[in-house]
């Protein structure tokens, strides 16, 4: 996993910096700063670990910095394969939100946002101790863990590790639970997802890869009448927000209900779609969807 941090140093100065020691070799700094910037602590320059390290200087203006460094995030996502990405950006500016869920929406990386570097190299490192073997060994028998336990270990490491608290990593850990082994398990877990957070999106993203290991992959997937009606209505919801007419909407709409769930079900899905829209518009259609699947 190679993990980008973009830092906005306008905005957080060297204190976004801290915990940049700990970094390893797939580990990125990409500093972005200005002639307004203030003087940078050297010595926390020099003490970056082992990640690589780079200094952008762009121009003053009105959102100058704040461009450069969100089209330099998309440059990152087109040159890298997005579902072995992450992408922090270093900032207390929640401006940048924005741009995170746009890209979300389109790509299978890892987007969050920190006010330091730190924030979320302690927090993996908390939950890595948590999820440890020394609770395990002393709670039961047997030193082995079930599917059940390694699912919720891996998912609040997965949160944790994308900068959200501990806290935050129980609850979504008890969603995933509370789902885990039942037919339509991905689909449940983010539709609950979405009716507890704002940026759902980050957060299933942050999870998706764990969920998608532990799904029964060797049965397909039936929905009820209830829940085919839930995902028809997510689907359009996320559809209208690209500005797509009620057409594309409902024909979206359509397939994805139509061949969820079913072996080769999202190939099925992106050919679909893009034989009834046309290749453009239909990669556009199916890239607001495809985290669903």
């Amino acid at each position: 996993m190679e993990t980008y941090y973009l830092v906005d140093f306008e905005n957080v100065a060297s204190g976004g910096l801290k915990g940049c020691s700990e970094l390893g070799k797939n580990d990125h700094i990409v500093i972005f700063y200005t002639d307004n910037t203030k003087s940078i602590d050297l010595d926390i320059v020099r003490e970056h670990g082992k990640a690589e390290f780079k200094l952008y200087k762009v121009h003053q203006g009105n959102q100058s910095l704040d461009m450069h460094m969100s089209s330099y995030l998309g440059y990152i996502i087109g040159k890298h394969e997005s579902d072995s990405l992450r992408i922090v950006l270093v900032s207390k500016d929640k401006d940048y939100d924005h741009v995170m869920e746009f890209w979300s929406e389109l790509s299978d990386a890892g987007i969050s946002r920190v006010n330091q570097i730190s924030t979320k190299k302690k927090s993996t490192k908390t939950t890595s101790t948590k999820s440890g073997s020394t609770k395990k060994k002393t709670s039961g028998s047997s030193s082995k863990k079930n599917s059940n336990e390694m699912l919720i270990a891996e998912v609040k490491q997965a949160i944790t590790g994308s900068g959200y608290t501990k806290a935050e990593a129980k609850k979504v850990a008890s969603i995933v639970q509370k789902h885990y082994k039942e037919n339509d398990f991905l689909i449940k877990v983010h539709t609950d997802l979405s009716r507890e957070y704002s940026d759902y999106t980050q957060v299933y993203k942050a999870i998706k890869t764990v969920l998608k290991k532990y799904e029964k992959v060797d049965a397909e997937v039936t929905l009820s009448g209830e829940e085919r009606t839930e995902l028809n209505k997510k689907v359009q919801k996320l559809i209208k927000k690209s500005g797509a007419t009620s057409e594309e909407m409902n024909g979206v709409a359509s397939i994805v209900v139509k061949n969820y769930g079913e072996k080769n079900g999202k190939q099925t899905i992106y050919r679909s779609i893009v034989s009834k829209f046309g290749q453009k518009k239909g990669l556009a259609l199916y890239n607001q969807v495809k985290f669903l699947l």
